[in-house]
């Protein structure tokens, strides 16, 4: 039977435990807090950027990545988004909620990439940057598969005139363009890589027909927009295609609907390859009282029509046939279809500014690049479709 004494001094332990079990409640509350409604995070801190993972909550808020300027971004697998800045590259696996900062580590400004995660990208550097028509440009092609922590640097050559672009399937297969700007009359060269972009391959050069990109791998075919060279000045209006790694190339014949015409200035979207494994692109039609963006498809009889857009001359930036759904941004809507152009929904673009670029990695998960007047860009993310928004990186470009 315990004394008074011992009862008194047993009480006040329990009192002391509580007092430091509410104490350590208190600060985990706090450390929570300061996770959950966490500032913007500038990069540069050589970690991780972002929100931890803690599961939902109401009062979460998402930070967002500021780089000096954003050069490019595209999307992976299915949630994926990355983002190409001065000198580094911010990856995302969970549409722009946590990020990874990939620093950059080769000569040369990086201009185009390819990123299949946080961990194995492939980066095209020009030197100088941006390629002048007069000047000849270095371009090196570096690649990691560790996130930056070691890279293979590639130089492929020193050109003129240069626009490059780059793109790869998920085996491993890589497409590099160097393209040329229109006013210069030269071959494009093409090169391939087979591994991940750890060794390449030159390709071709080609004259006939001009190549100027966008282009897109699946396999050993590649895709390309082309110039027709009799046009003043020339338009990026035809496709060509390459079955052999892009050794040899031909016109592909896109069919024209009855009673309209290539669009005066327009140009085709980038090509892409759709779920059920057949390309897709996006051709600007036009008559005397209309004007429409076409959805192309490759089918078993060759290429065909599935749907259409009445819109304006539309810019190549913003629209994007990949991920299983059409998205045309115009006139501050954003329109999009998950049937190839049959049926039609339509959003608000986030924020002012015009559209520079927009991708979907499948029908709810997507980003759009907006420009403001003054020259700032900022990066929007969605996971429902275009319902709503979230600015998830800001920059100049």
């Amino acid at each position: 039977m315990r004394t008074n004494t011992e009862s008194r001094r047993f009480g006040l332990r329990w009192v002391a435990l509580v007092i430091v079990a509410v104490g350590a409640v208190i600060v985990l509350a706090v450390s929570l807090d300061q996770i959950w409604t966490g500032p913007s995070v500038p990069v540069g801190s050589g970690r991780p950027v972002g929100s931890s993972s803690l599961g939902p909550s109401p009062s979460r808020v998402t930070p967002t990545v500021t780089l000096s300027q954003i050069r490019g971004f595209g999307t992976f697998g299915v949630s994926g988004i990355w983002v190409l800045g001065g000198d580094q590259v911010v990856a995302s696996d969970d549409m722009g909620r946590t990020w990874t900062l990939i620093k950059l580590d080769g000569p040369g400004t990086p201009a185009v990439g390819q990123v299949w995660s946080a961990k194995r990208l492939v980066l095209v550097a020009l030197d100088p940057w941006p390629a002048d028509s007069s000047v000849e440009t270095t371009v090196t092609v570096s690649q990691t598969e560790d996130g930056g922590a070691s890279w293979r640097n590639t130089v492929l050559g020193q050109e003129t005139g240069l626009r490059p672009f780059v793109a790869a399937d998920n085996s491993g297969h890589v497409g590099l363009l160097l393209g040329r700007q229109r006013h210069v009359v030269a071959p494009s060269q093409v090169f391939s890589s087979l591994d991940w972009g750890r060794s390449w391959s030159a390709a071709s050069l080609v004259q006939d027909p001009s190549l100027v990109g966008p282009i897109e791998v699946a396999g050993l075919t590649m895709l390309a927009v082309a110039a027709d060279p009799r046009e003043v000045p020339p338009q990026a209006s035809l496709l060509a295609q390459s079955t052999d790694e892009g050794r040899t190339w031909s016109l592909v014949a896109l069919p024209v609907p009855a009673g309209f015409r290539l669009q005066d200035r327009g140009e085709l979207s980038e090509p892409a390859v759709t779920p059920a494994g057949h390309w897709r692109v996006a051709v600007p039609y036009a008559n005397d009282a209309q004007a429409a963006l076409v959805i192309v498809d490759e089918t078993a009889t060759g290429w065909q029509p599935t749907g259409f857009l009445d819109v304006p001359v539309p810019d190549p930036a913003s629209v994007s046939v990949g991920g299983g759904v059409v998205a045309v941004a115009s006139g501050g809507r954003l329109n999009l279809s998950a049937d190839g152009g049959r049926s039609w929904s339509r959003r608000d673009v986030p924020g002012p500014g015009q559209p520079d670029g927009i991708r979907f990695a499948s029908p709810v998960n997507g980003s759009i690049l907006m420009r403001d007047p003054d020259g700032a860009v900022r990066l929007f993310a969605t996971d429902d479709g275009g319902t709503t928004w979230r600015l998830v990186v800001r920059g100049l470009r």
